[in-house]
């Protein structure tokens, strides 16, 4: 049987010639056009969902009403994330972070310099983040502004290894400055699964040093907040807890609080008038 189609298959050809060559270039167009947008949205679905603290991680959003219109954004104050984790009891985790996107900076080891893209975050980034620290204590490593965290990329570029690199001293030039550091650990290097891309990271409290404890309020926005729930904990029972957390810090605040699960914003970051509406889950459905 298998003998008698193929002989069709070939008398086929040999009969019709340029309508075969057509049907097999369309099939063949088809079947590759649907393996690459197979690939693409189960790329796109999976984004952000390889952190073990998923069902517990989530994103501080900030709704503020302006006029007609309620604009929701990430933004929010550098000294929000210490304050819920002090007084929401459901909170285990709560961290500060600049650079989304991450910031250009030099990076120089003696006479070699490099463009790095990094961020500030405060000390539990790695403990609430899966970011794979092959070398260094997740606790620690962001405790002290004069230590930074490195991917094995960016350590190989400026020390052209990753081995006995800890503690070794190099310097990271800012906009608003420079500073020499130490390097107190090393991550794998980030992949394509991930929202947040970084060449590497440093303490939180070198952004605070720099802008001044007179600029750490509750008017000043620009950084922003992740917390990890404990278990068990219900999410709209933190929500209700501080919808008007702000407003009551900070007299004459009209902006609110709400949380929004950390893998789902990548997809789900579309907002209008403060009420989600799609974002590039859009482009996964047409495309599927």
């Amino acid at each position: 049987m298998f003998r008698h189609n193929l002989l069709l298959i070939y008398r086929n050809f040999k009969r019709f010639k340029s309508t075969f060559f057509i049907n097999l270039i369309g099939l063949s167009t088809g079947l590759a056009s649907v393996l690459l947008i197979y690939l693409w949205v189960t790329d796109e679905i999976n984004v952000d969902k390889f952190h073990k603290n998923d069902r517990r991680l989530f994103r501080v959003m900030v709704n503020n009403p302006r006029a007609d219109v309620v604009e929701t954004s990430t933004s929010t104050q550098a000294i929000l994330a210490e304050a819920l984790k002090e007084e929401i009891p459901e909170i285990e985790y709560s961290v500060a972070s600049l650079g989304g996107p991450a910031i250009d900076v030099t990076l120089s080891m003696e006479d070699r310099h490099i463009l790095a893209k990094g961020i500030l975050a405060e000390k539990d980034f790695f403990t609430i983040f899966s970011f794979d620290l092959v070398q260094g204590d997740k606790n620690k490593v962001l405790s002290d502004k004069k230590g930074i965290v490195l991917s094995e990329a960016t350590a190989i570029a400026l020390f052209n290894t990753t081995k006995d690199v800890l503690g070794k001293s190099m310097q990271w030039q800012f906009p608003w400055g420079k500073d020499e550091v130490y390097v107190a650990g090393i991550f794998k290097n980030i992949g394509t699964n991930s929202s947040q891309q970084f060449d590497f990271a440093l303490s939180m409290d070198i952004f605070k040093d720099v802008v001044g404890k007179e600029s750490l309020h509750w008017g000043n926005f620009g950084c922003n907040t992740f917390v990890v729930l404990k278990n068990g904990a219900n999410v709209q029972d933190v929500n209700n807890k501080i919808v008007d957390f702000v407003k009551h810090k900070s007299k004459g605040a009209t902006v609110t609080l709400f949380l929004a699960p950390y893998s789902e914003y990548y997809l789900h970051g579309n907002y209008e008038n403060g009420k989600l509406a799609g974002g590039r889950i859009d482009y996964v459905k047409l495309f599927s």
